[in-house]
């Protein structure tokens, strides 16, 4: 059986996947796991990251069994408008609330397809996926995160 790579995205993804997957078990892991009934700080990171860590290894294996398109180039503008995305919510959720951290980080991401055009059936769904976040993080899970951040005085 000769076993080579087929798929050179999925084999990079996968690692990709596995890296992240492996910082987040290490830092998930100084925190109080908790059970599933009383979650505790470090449960929801360990539980993404293992999950994250699932697909890593599927993405692996899968470059080795399944034919695909090799890397050819970085696709640096959406890698930057992603990681910029990130940064902005990192940097303004406290600030200005999750509402608009969250609103910026939608948006900013969306700018890196190019696929991606402002309408009103755009803008609904970013209104409802705003406010679900809203309720299920702040109100049900008490993630401390501010609806109205320091410069409103939240």
């Amino acid at each position: 059986m000769n076993l080579s790579i087929q798929n050179t995205r999925d084999l990079w993804a996968g690692l990709l996947y596995l890296a992240f997957a492996v910082i987040g078990l290490y830092i998930g892991s100084g925190y109080r796991l908790g059970t599933a009934a009383a979650m505790g700080p470090g449960y929801f990171p360990m539980a993404l990251s293992a999950l994250l860590a699932c697909f890593g290894v599927a993405s692996v294996v899968r470059a080795f069994l399944a034919p695909g398109d090799s890397v050819t180039q970085l696709a640096w503008k959406p890698a930057l408008f992603i990681l910029g995305s990130i940064a902005v919510f990192a940097l303004t959720v406290e600030p200005l609330g999750l509402p608009i951290a969250l609103t910026a980080l939608m948006l900013i991401g969306a700018a890196a397809s190019c696929h991606f055009r402002p309408d009103i059936k755009a803008a609904l769904c970013l209104v409802a996926f705003v406010a679900l976040c809203a309720l299920v993080f702040v109100h049900w899970l008490h993630v401390p995160m501010p609806l109205l951040g320091t410069w409103f005085g939240g």
